[in-house]
């Protein structure tokens, strides 16, 4: 047997299998030895690479590759089609109006239930694909852990940005970024807690909101030029949407590397707001109203933070005065559900601001108004505060890969971060 496949074999670097594995690369899903780490090797060297210490790694499942699409792996499953099927599958339309669930999810018994095949091969095709998936599923319920909400969540670390105010922070690894009431979006090295990077926008006042993509670029929207932006190598900055009528506002990067863009139109009194995904520069997808025809979002400029769960619902916190809610919908733009706050034990009106998901495919919501952040279920299912941490003038929020969640506090200009789950 060869001693690489043995199960009793020693874990060895995936770059030059030495036996001392000690480090993770959590980008590249990588076992790394001291010395790879030293040197900086690692699968894909044009990527910024967040290595941790091995009992720290962040595990992802290894999904199927899409035979459609070489460069995608397939997340979800097509009931009526009865295969696996990527983002890009669901983009172009083909599987419209069919059944999609989760593939890590799906029964993974019902996978040739539709088609009783009397063609050898198909059964083949279909037995192999069950078993497959059947130790995908198993494996990613095992690496992935669960984690508790706990009673007293804590700051573990509090960061006084270089200006005033701060509005918006994202993060990328030890990686922090953040924005506020100037032309600047700054990044901090939470590791090292030391400012590493100021980048001085063109925008006429400020950046609105920023985000980092999956391979650690940074994203911003200007208001005022109506543009979506990236910063990629060399800290130059590229415009990836122009715009006429429409404002875009805030922005999430998502699973698949798109972009969620929430825009409002320059006459937003008859033009409902809308939600646009983005591949790179091309539009793929227009969220605006419900199977009635009414708006999702009130209109104007109010505040519209948004995120993907992981169950690719669209989340948008919604802060107008007479529409304040947290407004969910799957990931064609089908509405699922709203809420507006926990009734019973809110002191004042829930007035939302930043928004987010974690690990768990909890959503977590900044109430402006009740100092407090509110934890829900991906149904929408109050479960609990986060109100023990001297909050104030919360405004912007995010979650990082280890379910940290940074908190900025506008007028104070500093970003908490806090320990909510064990």
């Amino acid at each position: 047997m060869d001693p690489r496949l043995c199960a009793q074999d020693v874990l060895r670097c995936d770059q030059c299998e030495s036996p001392s594995v000690e480090s993770h690369c959590d980008t590249c899903q990588s076992r790394l030895c001291n010395d790879c780490v030293t040197r900086g090797r690692c699968s894909d060297s044009s990527l910024p690479h967040q290595v941790v210490p091995l009992r720290e790694r962040i595990t992802v499942p290894r999904y199927p590759k899409c035979s459609q699409h070489a460069d995608k792996h397939c997340q979800l499953h097509c009931q009526k089609c009865d295969t696996a099927v990527c983002s890009t599958c669901i983009s172009t339309g083909t599987h419209l109006g069919h059944p999609i669930v989760d593939i890590l999810n799906k029964d993974a018994g019902q996978l040739g239930a539709t088609a009783a095949s009397p063609n050898t091969a198909d059964k083949e095709k279909q037995s192999s694909l069950q078993s497959e998936l059947s130790m995908e599923t198993s494996e990613a319920e095992s690496v992935v852990p669960v984690k508790h909400l706990v009673d007293k969540p804590r700051v573990t670390y509090t960061y006084r940005a270089s200006i005033s105010r701060v509005s918006c922070v994202a993060c990328f690894g030890d990686e922090m970024w953040t924005c506020g009431d100037d032309k600047t979006i700054s990044r901090f090295n939470s590791r090292a807690r030391e400012l590493t990077m100021t980048i001085t926008t063109k925008c006429k006042t400020c950046p609105c909101d920023i985000t980092v993509t999956k391979k650690g670029y940074l994203v911003f929207t200007d208001v005022d030029k109506r543009t979506v932006n990236i910063v990629k190598k060399k800290n130059k900055t590229e415009k990836l949407v122009k715009l006429k009528k429409w404002l875009p506002r805030y922005v999430c990067s998502t699973s698949a590397d798109d972009l969620l863009v929430v825009m409002d139109h320059a006459d937003y009194n008859t033009v409902p707001t809308k939600i646009v995904r983005y591949c790179g520069s091309t539009e793929k997808q227009a969220i605006q109203v419900d199977d009635r025809g009414k708006p999702l979002y009130s209109s104007g400029g109010y505040y519209r933070f948004i995120a993907e769960n992981g169950n690719l619902d669209i989340c948008v916190s919604d802060n107008c005065y007479d529409f304040a809610c947290v407004t969910v919908v799957d990931q064609f733009g089908k509405f699922r559900f709203r809420y507006k706050g926990h009734l019973l034990t809110d002191k004042k009106r829930f007035n939302p601001r930043g928004i987010d998901t974690d690990s768990q495919n909890r959503i977590l919501v900044a109430c402006a108004d009740n100092l407090n952040i509110h934890i829900l279920n991906k149904n929408g299912q109050f479960l609990g505060y986060i109100d023990n941490c001297d909050l104030q003038w919360l405004h912007g929020l995010y979650v990082d890969s280890r379910d940290y969640l940074y908190v900025t506090e506008y007028l104070n200009g500093i970003v908490k971060k806090i320990q909510y789950t064990s």
